[in-house]
């Protein structure tokens, strides 16, 4: 599930280098001091503003899975760092510290247009400078709940952005996801409430980003690869979202796999017992039922089995499975079902991590198929 490398480092680069040299040019022109009335700043001298190249909306969506990931790795790597008297604590950040650099990396990195170094302060007129995003808590619970805040919102926008391919939505969306099961294991660990720890997050501190970039087209004009890939998305998923999938809508192949995951799920868990896994049983088997009535109600073909098999047996494996299901319905060419696919996708990542948090996909239920920028570079 490849998504496209943003390679405008180089070319960024070099363009902000041009900017700065021009202004440094003035600066020494042997001119620049003649007469009161010729006199003129260097920054007067620099005319047009130097924009940032602008992004596809693939690579905007990106940028909204990465940039707020990069805060939370800082954050992680500090706490962890601070942790002296629990080492414990100081294991667990460190975990979820290298998860959240992982989920950097899937994604192929942060965009870093000055290469790690801000402009100096005399080129601020003459460049285009990209604001700073409201940053997590210092805490853990903090750190937790702006995890799961951010992942949440931005499940949403990215269902309702055009101009992303499937393959794209459903890689950028697991990673969201793996952001939200590395939260509820924190909370798990450190002992706190993760829905209060939400609720806590002011929403001025959850990012906000507006997808509107061209469809298709890399910032020089040229095809994004995103836009030349066909089914990359397919080649790291389960068997519900592999190549049949392009041989019939993505509806109708959820219908038949959540019915199925639900038969599975009954029968996972014996008639005679009782307790937290019979709750959980029927929870997630009502939640499927659900789906499928808001499937069928969307026109969905009700193309389901009297019976049907998986290979998975154990509640846990057909949680994950349920998961895959999720996520594949989030690279839907409908954007309600989308919507929908997203919330689903935070409903099972929740069930997963309270009932089997050993299973729940931290960094990305796919198998890893991005190289990142310094290896591409």
């Amino acid at each position: 599930m490849a998504l496209p490398a943003i390679g405008l480092r180089r070319s960024l680069g070099a363009l902000v280098g041009a900017a700065v040299l021009s202004v440094a040019i003035a600066a020494c022109s042997p001119h620049s001091g003649e007469g009161a009335d010729s006199a003129q700043s260097p920054l007067q001298q620099t005319t047009p503003l130097t924009p940032l190249p602008r992004l596809t909306a693939t690579e905007q969506a990106r940028e909204m899975v990465t940039e707020p990931e990069v805060l939370v790795h800082s954050r992680l790597a500090t706490l962890s760092t601070l942790a002296t008297e629990c080492a414990e604590c100081g294991t667990v950040l460190e975990v979820a510290t290298a998860e959240s650099a992982q989920r950097i990396e899937r994604a192929g990195g942060a965009w870093d247009p000055w290469s790690g170094s801000q402009p100096l302060p005399w080129a601020e007129e003459s460049v285009e400078l990209i604001s700073e995003l409201p940053e997590p808590g210092f805490t853990p619970d903090q750190v937790g709940g702006y995890m799961a805040a951010t992942a949440s919102e931005h499940l949403r926008t990215l269902a309702q952005a055009e101009g992303i391919s499937g393959a794209d939505r459903v890689a950028l969306s697991a990673l969201l996801v793996g952001r939200y099961a590395s939260s509820a294991s924190l909370a798990s660990e450190f002992a706190f409430d993760l829905d209060r720890a939400i609720s806590e997050v002011p929403k001025q501190n959850i990012p906000t980003f507006v997808i509107d970039g061209p469809e298709g087209l890399g910032s020089d004009g040229s095809p994004s690869e995103a836009a030349t890939q066909s089914g990359s998305a397919q080649s790291g998923s389960p068997k519900t979202s592999d190549a049949n999938a392009q041989d019939e809508d993505l509806e109708d192949l959820a219908l038949v796999q959540y019915d199925c995951i639900s038969q599975a799920m009954v029968s996972s868990v014996p008639a005679d017992v009782e307790g937290e896994a019979r709750r959980s049983q029927l929870r997630v088997t009502e939640l499927i039922q659900n789906r499928t009535v808001t499937l069928s109600a969307a026109g969905a073909a009700d193309e389901r089995g009297a019976r049907c098999t998986l290979e998975q047996s154990d509640p846990g494996e057909l949680l994950v499975e349920l998961l895959r299901v999720d996520l594949m319905l989030t690279g839907s060419d409908d954007p309600d079902t989308r919507e929908h696919a997203a919330q689903w996708a935070v409903d099972d990542i929740e069930i997963l991590t309270e009932s089997h948090p050993d299973l729940a996909p931290t960094v990305s239920i796919f198998p890893p198929l991005v190289a990142s920028i310094d290896d591409e570079e």
